[in-house]
């Protein structure tokens, strides 16, 4: 079973019982585009979301780099000492792919974007099927939980 799932979705379940009620639950710039093109949200309060949610991850970032610098420089020295640190610095098995999102070798820009948009489409249907007061196999209060879910 893999731990950063559970972690992402108590992160989300956080975030949706504490902003959900003020901001909708607008944590992700594409939900925020998917509701100004398909319910109608208005342009600029998306705008808004959108730099909010862009700046948000940026101190979020510096935040993780923050709280484990110390472990990050170790990890450093001990792959530079075993004469690895170069190979794997710029990929997802590297320390920069907690922070960025890299291509392991083989996979292309293209397979990927599919797979986000994929990922994104599935999470927006999750997200208005959650949302959709006439849907009785989720109840409002579940919303929360199935998002995170996704």
């Amino acid at each position: 079973m893999q731990q950063i799932g559970w972690g992402y979705m108590g992160g989300i379940l956080l975030a949706l019982g504490v902003c959900g009620g003020t901001s909708g639950g607008h944590f992700n710039p594409c939900v925020s585009i998917a509701l100004v093109l398909f319910k109608g949200f208005p342009k600029l309060k998306a705008l808004r979301y959108i730099v909010a949610q862009i700046l948000g991850a940026y101190i979020a970032c510096m935040l993780i780099y923050l709280q484990y610098k110390v472990i990050f420089h170790e990890c450093t020295a001990i792959l530079t000492a075993a004469g690895k640190f170069e190979e794997l610095q710029y990929t997802p098995n590297g320390l920069a792919g907690i922070f960025a999102f890299y291509l392991l070798p083989g996979q292309t820009l293209g397979l990927n974007f599919v797979n986000e948009f994929v990922c994104d489409t599935f999470i927006g249907l999750v997200i208005w099927a959650s949302m959709d007061p006439s849907n009785c196999f989720i109840p409002p209060t579940m919303g929360p939980l199935v998002v995170a879910m996704a």
